[in-house]
């Protein structure tokens, strides 16, 4: 009778360990990999996207002869970003505007004119990583359907201290 008392008090006592082990330490496990994103972090991630942006930019437009002499202005849409997170790249200059802003440019260009300019997506937090997407859209003066727009969408991972991203899609819409 004795025995079966201590069997059973080690038997509860082993489920409870069990339980404990699946799920407490699985709440401490997820919690570490829960990140907040402050805004030191975001800004490392913003320069590491424009960066690439403005080489890609480079790029493209000097293979057609349009690349401007002196600093390179672009558009930069405030819509998820803050205008102290913009980082300064070297002859490059963030027209930084509300998409409202933007509109009204676009609203007052040229007949056959339009608008380039940068947005960010929300910075979205999964587990350890960051997911963000850098949208390029060129869009043409209202009662013209032309909008063109390439998307990359990048996973941001924080290794040894710094912020590692890769690009995980990249895509284009032309309307």
């Amino acid at each position: 009778m004795q025995t079966q008392k201590r069997l059973n008090r080690l038997s509860i006592l082993i489920l409870l360990a069990g339980y404990i082990l699946l799920f407490g330490f699985s709440d401490v496990r997820a919690q570490r990999e829960n990140i907040i994103l402050a805004n030191n972090d975001k800004k490392e991630i913003i320069k590491q996207m424009l960066t690439t942006e403005v080489l890609r930019y480079k790029k493209d437009e000097s293979k057609y002869g349009r690349l401007p002499d002196g600093n390179l202005e672009i558009i930069l849409s405030l819509e998820n970003i803050e205008p102290d997170l913009v980082p300064k790249i070297k002859d490059v200059k963030f027209i930084l505007l509300k998409n409202s802003e933007i509109y009204k440019r676009i609203e007052h260009t040229r007949v056959f004119g339009g608008v380039r300019y940068l947005s960010f997506s929300d910075f979205k937090i999964k587990g350890s990583k960051i997911i963000v997407s850098l949208d390029n859209t060129y869009k043409a003066k209202r009662g013209r359907a032309f909008v063109h727009s390439k998307s990359f969408e990048y996973e941001f991972r924080k290794v040894n201290g710094k912020w590692e991203g890769k690009l995980l899609r990249e895509g284009g819409l032309i309307t």
